[in-house]
């Protein structure tokens, strides 16, 4: 068995899956089997976080059913707490932002030998740990603006005001998609009105809430279509089209 440690903050308690229990467990047990460090397996790199695994291996290491583990799967993908890599023969599990909530972890398996640590080396690493937090927050902001402040940031965030949800303005998997559609020309704006289009078509309905991503809304496949859509709420019968913006209809 796999000894040492990872960090689970007090935060977790107001985590929107905290009270969803086959959620909560997967991810969990998620956190504890994930690798420490790179690796690479079958010729595959498997980044620290990672884990390949298969729906019926989670569900026999958890004690949930295959469609437990495949809900709960579908719900951590929708809030990018974990990313899903498939192919035909394993399951590729990242727990997306692995480095920022256990980049001390090997200091602290290393305190299981000698529990005795001086106020100085508890300082120095303080210190480290400060630092690499601040590198991750800043990742793949090529602006010199904070992650939630550019161009990229700014739609995260409206995303998440509109839509109700918590992505990281500053992590690779949220921006990559905002970003390449602004690289192809897309104005803010144009992302911005996907965002308002498919939030008053998806927002609240059971099934396609959890589609209300950045993956989803910037697809290439996706996005300029969604771009052309009428929101919901948009008038669209003859006398509402009068009543907006006047004239006659034949």
């Amino acid at each position: 068995m796999e000894r040492g440690w990872v960090k689970l903050y007090r935060q977790i308690v107001e985590w929107e899956w905290f009270k969803e229990p086959a959620t909560a467990h997967l991810f969990i047990y998620l956190l504890a089997k994930a690798n420490r460090e790179p690796a690479r397996y079958k010729g595959v790199d498997i980044p620290a976080g990672g884990l390949t695994t298969s729906l019926k291996a989670l569900a026999d290491a958890t004690g949930l059913t295959i469609m437990q583990v495949r809900t709960a799967l579908k719900h951590l993908i929708s809030t990018q707490e974990v990313t899903k890599i498939a192919t035909p023969k394993y399951t590729l599990l990242i727990v997306n932002n692995w480095d920022l909530y256990q980049v001390d972890n090997t200091i602290s398996n290393k305190r299981t030998t000698n529990e005795q640590q001086t106020n100085n080396k508890q300082i120095t690493t303080n210190k480290n740990i400060r630092s690499k937090n601040k590198e991750v927050r800043s990742i793949n902001s090529t602006s010199g603006l904070p992650p939630d402040l550019d161009e990229i940031g700014q739609v995260i965030t409206y995303l998440n005001e509109k839509a109700g949800k918590r992505f990281n303005p500053g992590s690779k998997a949220s921006r990559s998609p905002v970003s390449a559609r602004i690289n192809e020309g897309a104005r803010v704006e144009d992302l911005k009105a996907v965002i308002d289009i498919k939030v008053s078509q998806w927002k609240g309905d059971p099934k396609m809430d959890a589609y209300l991503t950045p993956q989803t809304l910037f697809r290439p496949a996706n996005f300029e279509r969604y771009l052309n859509e009428v929101p919901k709420n948009k008038a669209t019968n003859k006398e509402q089209m009068q009543a907006e913006y006047g004239g006659l209809w034949l």
